[in-house]
């Protein structure tokens, strides 16, 4: 999905000091993403707990909804980052490749769950949207993790699994709350969906 020009960003960071301020700015959304919720999220709130000033907060993004479509992009490919090695493992045990992926990407999103709750609440909006392709995405990976394995299931079993384990897992992760033990539901839940999955 292609945003409107005023919710794009406006520059794109080259020099090492201009990434390390949209790093910082995209740290610092989470932050007031998890403290403030999506309408307290303000720009002004975002570039004071990164350290910046609001103007060059705008030299980079348009909009408070370009800083959290940034940081959705962020998060998805760090997940994508974390789950590909195993993925792109040819044959294999189902269930110890199904574990391995899911743990690397619970342990990516595990930190966030109340800026994935508010992000995936912010309907109507483009954050929404990818997050709608990610998990299309994620479930098209699944499915052919569960494929290429040794005991491949046929594209069919494999597809629908691979949406239970992505919506289920997406549930877990949103559902998560700053008092739990996230490293232990992470290895719990991938087990449970590994064998589910090797069934």
């Amino acid at each position: 999905m292609t945003l409107p020009p005023e919710k794009r960003r406006r520059r794109v960071p080259h020099q090492e000091r201009a990434r390390a301020l949209v790093a910082a700015v995209l740290e610092a959304s989470a932050h007031v993403l998890e403290v403030h919720g999506f309408e307290g999220a303000t720009t002004a709130r975002i570039a004071e707990r990164a350290g910046v000033s609001v103007g060059s907060l705008y030299q980079y993004f348009g909009t408070k909804e370009s800083v959290f479509d940034a940081l959705t992009a962020e998060l998805i490919e760090r997940l994508l980052l974390a789950a590909a090695p195993v993925v792109a493992e040819p044959g294999g045990d189902v269930e110890d490749r199904v574990e391995r992926a899911l743990e690397a990407a619970f342990k990516v999103i595990a930190p966030y769950p109340t800026v994935l709750r508010q992000l995936a609440g912010a309907t109507g909006t483009a954050f929404e949207a990818r997050l709608r392709v990610f998990r299309l995405h994620a479930i098209e990976l699944v499915s052919a993790l569960l494929a290429g394995s040794e005991s491949a299931l046929d594209p069919d079993e494999a597809a629908i699994r691979a949406r239970m384990v992505v919506n289920a897992s997406e549930g877990i992760v949103l559902n998560l709350t700053r008092a739990d033990d996230a490293a232990r539901i992470a290895r719990e839940s991938s087990r449970m969906f590994a064998r589910y999955c090797a069934a």
